[in-house]
Formats: structure tokens, C-alpha cells, sequence
């Protein structure tokens, strides 16, 4: 990568990470947030896995979908909307299900409902982890998990770069070439030296023994929500899920660790009363 692309993608990298912060500050743009980055990946999905003719409608009650199913979780934590309304979020699905008979073809139909798992789930997880029960917002697990995300995916990048091009040990060479032990250890290392800053700090008032596993996990499944990612641009045979971050690609292509981690620290937090 030359100085220009570096330059380039340090400062894409730099605006993502402030805009981020400073959204998920308030409940408000925290939830615009979710709902906007939510929508750019479902696009960026649908432009990966089918033709931009093919189901237009389809893909538009996909949308309101996710949309509604984000709005009424967040407003019914707020204790805003019975916890009922969610099911309103079904009925474009249903829409999408009766126009389906009526299509002789329906194979790249699977590719509008993917999405509800991969992408959908993942951001209603952030929400839960964000609003709790009592509807009182606590934005400070919700960045610890992005905080860990990220100076794991840099870690990983500069060891990478700096010791597992040449002669490094490839972690997956069938799905990622680039990607090697080398970085996972390196983006593991740096990841965990945040967590340690962020308990000194008092960001994150975890017990030592669950943050670091914690960490760990973060750092496991994000690892993995990246190789899937990068397996799903290999089948369809682009380099970006998009190019709205310069430098970066898409929105998929940052939140594709978030996609794994979310949800498991949800669970892990959740089993052990921990928020």
C-alpha cells in the first residue's frame, strides 16, 4: 500500500471512529445511527447477491422491514411502544412471501431473508445492549465492544503487515491470503492492552476475569465474522462490499467483525447478569 492509500484510509479511519463516537452519545443519534448503518449494509448486501433489476419491491419491504423491527425494539425498551408492535415488522416479510407466488422464478429470493440473520439480528443485539429493561441508555459497553473491534482489526493490520506478508503463517489462505497468525496475535495483544486502559480509566467497571474473556470473544468472533465476510465477497467475486469509506470499502466491509461480537457478548453478558 503506497503513502497516498495509507494517508487515505488513516483518515476515512480517523472521521469513521469520531462520527461513531459521537452518534452513539445520545439515544437519539445512537438509534439513527443503527437504523442508517443498518440500511447501507442491507444494500450493500442485496447489490452483492442480486442483479439491481431483480426484486425491487421485494427489496424496499426488506427494508422497511429491518426498519420497523429496529424502531419498535428501541421504542418498547423505552417502554414508548408495547413489546407487541414488533410483530408489525413481519408483515412486509409476509408481503415479500404472497408476491412470491406469483413469480415464476424465485432462486434469488433466500437472499432477501439472509440478511434478517447476518445483518438484522446483529444491530437489534445493539440495541439490547445499549437500552436495558428499564429503558435507561448506557452508550459505554456499546463502545467498549467498538473499541476493542477496532484496535483489534489495527493490531491485526500493522503485525500483519509487519511480520506475516513474507514469511508468516497464513490463517486462512483459502478465504483471506492476506490474513496471518501473525496479526490475529498481534490484533489480540493490542485489543487486550485497551481493555486493561479502559478498566484503568473506569470506562468499563467489569470484573477483571469477565472482561477479559470478554475480550477474548470480541476478539474470536470478530475474527470470524471477517473471514465470513471475506468468503461471501470471494463468491461473488468483488474486492468491497462497497466504497462509501475510502480507502476502507463499504459499511460491511468495517461492521463485518460487529456482526459476530455483537450478539455473543450480548449472550455472555446477558448469562452472567453482568448488565
Amino acid at each position: 500500500m503506497n503513502i497516498k492509500s495509507l494517508i487515505k484510509r488513516t483518515l476515512s479511519g480517523i472521521i469513521f471512529f469520531v462520527v461513531m463516537v459521537l452518534c452513539s452519545l445520545n439515544q437519539w443519534t445512537f438509534l439513527l445511527s443503527v437504523l442508517f448503518v443498518s440500511t447501507v449494509i442491507f444494500c450493500e448486501y442485496f447489490n452483492l447477491s442480486i442483479e439491481k433489476t431483480q426484486y425491487k419491491v421485494e427489496k424496499l419491504l426488506a427494508l422497511l422491514s429491518l426498519n420497523l423491527q429496529l424502531v419498535i425494539l428501541f421504542l418498547s425498551r423505552k417502554s414508548i411502544l408495547p413489546d407487541e408492535l414488533i410483530l408489525l415488522s413481519f408483515l412486509p416479510i409476509i408481503v415479500i412471501l404472497i408476491r412470491s407466488l406469483y413469480r415464476e422464478e424465485n432462486k434469488a429470493l433466500s437472499h432477501i431473508f439472509y440478511p434478517f440473520v447476518y445483518i438484522a439480528l446483529p444491530f437489534a443485539s445493539a440495541i439490547m445492549l445499549t437500552v436495558n429493561q428499564l429503558g435507561e441508555f448506557d452508550y459505554t459497553i456499546y463502545l467498549y465492544l467498538f473499541f476493542i473491534i477496532w484496535s483489534n482489526d489495527v493490531g491485526a493490520y500493522v503485525f500483519g503487515m509487519t511480520f506475516g506478508q513474507k514469511n508468516g503463517h497464513k490463517l486462512f489462505p483459502s478465504v483471506s491470503p492476506k490474513k496471518s497468525w501473525e496479526g490475529v496475535i498481534g490484533g489480540a495483544f493490542v485489543a487486550l492492552l485497551i481493555t486493561i486502559f479502559l478498566r484503568y480509566i473506569h470506562w468499563i467497571e467489569l470484573p477483571i476475569l469477565h472482561s477479559l474473556i470478554l475480550t477474548l470473544l470480541i476478539i474470536i468472533f470478530s475474527t470470524y465474522g471477517d473471514l465470513v465476510e471475506s468468503k461471501l465477497k470471494r463468491a461473488y467475486g468483488v474486492k468491497d462490499s462497497g466504497n462509501i469509506m475510502p480507502g476502507h470499502g463499504g459499511l460491511l466491509d468495517r461492521f463485518d467483525g460487529a456482526l459476530f461480537a455483537i450478539p455473543i457478548a450480548l449472550i455472555y453478558l446477558t448469562l452472567f447478569a453482568l448488565i
